[in-house]
């Protein structure tokens, strides 16, 4: 896995809220700022971690 992915993933499962995520559209940012050149991959991981981050909240 991307490292790039990697610090997404791990800024949403962030345990701390002012290090965490603290809405879809953030992570939706983070994921296309870099996957930009991989647009349907990053739809997948937004779809992905929107689920996610979802059902921590």
């Amino acid at each position: 896995m991307d490292v790039r992915l990697d610090n997404v993933v791990l800024r949403t499962l962030e345990k701390q809220p002012e290090r965490c995520y603290q809405h879809v559209s953030e992570v939706k940012t983070g994921v296309n700022g870099n996957f930009l050149r991989l647009p349907d991959m990053g739809l997948i991981i937004v779809e992905f971690l929107a689920t996610l981050f979802s059902n921590l909240i």
